[in-house]
């Protein structure tokens, strides 16, 4: 069950919603300039699932508990993450192909074998920024970001190695003490 399924769209905005344990939060496939604001999805496969689709804005959001990504992101285009949670999810952001921004969120890697970052670096048009998070890895076997080129995939297990590839270069990397990340 995914409870929002966003087609073929031009210019719309989700606010103030939460879903838990759905498929999917919301599936944007095909879609242009869309945005999410006070979105919170849990416990699902994925909190944002975007194919396809480009010019996406997620602002204000908690993605946690998702045994996928917080949001996936599967598309030549472009999507923007602003001063969000994603927490405890197997991936915080994992970006198949596109080109992706973060900044002022915070991503909780606290579950085994999680990621901050995913993302297949050898594909056409596709690269991350990321900077001003707080990055904070509290699970032995979890990493900050892992990045696929080929068979090959460069683990960065401490945000220091991470930094030293140019992203993240004035992000956090502490407890941000959250009570209930999926609140808001």
């Amino acid at each position: 069950l995914t409870p929002f399924v966003i087609s073929n769209t031009y210019g719309i905005r989700l606010r103030n919603f939460d879903i838990s344990g759905a498929a999917n939060g919301v599936w944007l496939q095909d879609s242009l300039f869309c945005a999410g604001d006070w979105l919170s999805a849990q416990r699902g496969s994925n909190g944002v699932l975007a194919t396809t689709s480009s010019n996406i804005v997620l602002q204000h959001c908690a993605f946690v508990g998702n045994y996928g990504g917080g949001v996936q992101f599967a598309h030549r285009g472009t999507l923007n993450i602003d001063s969000c949670v994603l927490w405890s999810n197997k991936y915080g952001l994992l970006l198949k192909q596109g080109k992706a921004s973060i900044q002022n969120s915070i991503l909780g890697m606290v579950v085994p074998e999680s990621y901050g970052y995913f993302f297949y670096s050898d594909k056409p048009e596709t690269s991350l920024s990321a900077n001003f998070n707080n990055l904070f890895v509290a699970d032995k076997d979890s990493a900050v970001a892992a990045s696929v080129a080929g068979t090959r995939t460069s683990t960065y297990y401490s945000v220091a190695r991470w930094n030293a590839t140019g992203k993240d270069i004035n992000s956090l990397a502490q407890d941000p003490l959250l009570v209930d990340p999926g609140k808001q």
